[in-house]
């Protein structure tokens, strides 16, 4: 989550920039991203497939407020949701000719302890979420593996907010002082089908290169790759393609006067049989310069297909949005892999 107070009043004014384009729907209502580039048109590498706002009003067990990040459960048909205040939400996404058109509030609740209470405000800030068993055609069986700060921990929950058990975490994720200042712990998690559970730090350990970002396995192997800006970017999701290439949500913030960016870049399948360097190639970037009516995105999450959706974190502010974007991811061209 951003560490800085100003970069949510920069998204508040980016998000004044486009009114929604209609106000009849209760939860949620179609968001205009830009002057620019319409619904079904491509930007970049992708095909932009439509955007809503999220009610900010609290709702039965919960808030949709502050969410950091996404998984699709696709043999329930719902997009799980979770936020800063350790609220679970779950959702489900309607479409009209492949365009997201509204996202409809089905349920929400706490994330519990081993004790079935909810998280104390202080051990609550839910960062990255991958769901288990989300497609193997069985109901009812979905498991999500969820990071949070303060401190950094990843804990298993069965999909009503149940606690099942506490994953261990590499012995260099453990231990706070390796982080870098402020709230820089485990802000992104996704599944690989080869490497299992993989962690994304939104900022280099105190040790390492700091010239370059970090995934981690659950062994404690780092895939490092070059950021946009070695000293402004910061790592805030992730996920996996079909095909195994790892997709990271990078954002940058130097300040409230300059643009802010959030790029989708993508690490190819083939280079992470081994730990190390490795190349993030760029597939969209959306910078505030350019008139995109942007909020503080930080959660990725695949759909079906090449499709996928990205959500924003309002920080609590009554002047941002929840964005829910989705879009489609287009085939690269020949000779664009790293």
């Amino acid at each position: 989550m951003p560490t800085h107070r100003s970069i949510r009043w920069l998204a508040a004014l980016l998000s004044l920039a486009a009114p929604p384009l209609h106000a009849d729907i209760t939860f949620s209502k179609p968001h205009a991203l830009s002057p620019d580039h319409g619904l079904r048109s491509t930007f970049q590498g992708v095909r932009l497939l439509g955007a809503v706002s999220l009610s900010q009003k609290p709702v039965p067990g919960g808030s949709p407020r502050e969410l950091s990040s996404l998984g699709w459960d696709a043999d329930e048909g719902l997009l799980y949701a979770v936020s800063d205040n350790g609220d679970l939400l779950q959702l489900r996404p309607r479409f009209d000719g492949g365009v997201l058109i509204a996202a409809d509030f089905v349920a929400a609740m706490p994330l519990r302890d081993a004790a079935g209470a909810p998280l104390s405000a202080a051990a609550s800030d839910a960062e990255g979420m991958a769901l288990l068993h989300a497609d193997n055609g069985t109901k009812g069986d979905t498991r999500l593996a969820i990071g949070l700060e303060k401190p950094a921990r990843l804990l298993l929950y069965r999909s009503n907010g149940e606690l099942e058990r506490t994953l261990e975490l590499p012995p260099r994720l453990t231990v706070p002082k390796n982080f870098a200042e402020g709230h820089r712990e485990i802000e992104a998690v996704a599944l690989h089908p080869d490497l299992g559970l993989l962690l994304g730090i939104e900022r280099p350990l105190r040790d390492a290169d700091q010239s370059r970002l970090a995934v981690f396995d659950l062994r404690g192997n780092a895939f490092e790759f070059a950021p946009l800006d070695s000293k402004y970017s910061a790592l805030v999701g992730l996920e996996v393609t079909p095909a195994g290439d790892l997709l990271v949500l990078e954002r940058v913030y130097q300040s409230l006067l300059r643009p802010i960016i959030f790029a989708v870049r993508m690490i190819s399948h083939d280079q992470l049989h081994a730990p190390g360097k490795v190349t993030a190639r760029e597939i969209v970037k959306f910078n505030s310069r350019d008139d995109w009516a942007m909020d503080n995105f930080e959660g990725i999450a695949h759909h079906e297909g090449n499709r996928y959706f990205l959500v924003s974190d309002d920080g609590a502010n009554p002047l941002q949005n929840t964005l829910l974007l989705y879009f489609e991811i287009l085939p690269q061209p020949a000779g664009t892999q790293p």
